[in-house]
């Protein structure tokens, strides 16, 4: 999928759930870790109350951030800016009144607009506030006294099945889109 050309992250959704027993936490993460197989030590961590590495296992792929900041910012701005110089061409071939008046002037403005939207559009993808609610979720939890894991599944199946099995194992899902 093109859309997913503008993430630089390999888990582009985060499913956790918090667990009151340390050991009910520690043997699904355990159990999850196998049934996603390869790569499963950075795709799945438990978080501890009071636990100093929470942000870490929460948000793993810093580079990644960047890579979608780059990314998503370069793609949606030159998006933006062939959109708008394409609305502003179709506002002076239709004749609006103040268009026509000042086609080049209207053509630059329209294309400096687009530029703007698809960059404020690209910060919205970095910036991610869906997992920004499973962070804070997942803060709560801990300052609570419970246990959380946290599962970075990197496709649809993994998101299904990291569900799947923090559902059935009697932990509270939180996840991002």
């Amino acid at each position: 999928m093109a859309f997913q050309l503008l993430f630089g992250e390999r888990s582009l959704t985060v499913v956790a759930a918090a667990f009151g027993d340390p050991a009910a936490a520690h043997t699904i993460a355990t159990s999850l870790a196998r049934r996603l197989g390869k790569n499963r030590d950075s795709q799945v961590a438990v978080v501890e109350p009071a636990d100093t590495l929470l942000s870490i296992k929460v948000e793993p792929e810093s580079e990644g951030i960047k890579r979608t900041a780059i990314r998503s910012h370069l793609a949606l701005g030159l998006f933006g800016l062939v959109a708008g110089l394409a609305l502003g061409i179709a506002a002076v071939h239709e004749n609006w009144a103040g268009a026509a008046q000042t086609p080049v002037l209207t053509t630059i403005v329209a294309g400096m607009l687009g530029i703007f939207a698809g960059l404020l559009l690209g910060g919205l993808l970095t910036l991610r506030p869906d997992r920004g609610e499973v962070a804070d979720e997942v803060q709560r939890a801990a300052a609570n006294g419970l246990w959380t894991v946290v599962a970075h599944p990197r496709n649809h199946a993994e998101v299904r099945t990291s569900s799947a099995m923090l559902t059935q194992a009697g932990g509270r899902l939180i996840r991002s889109l």
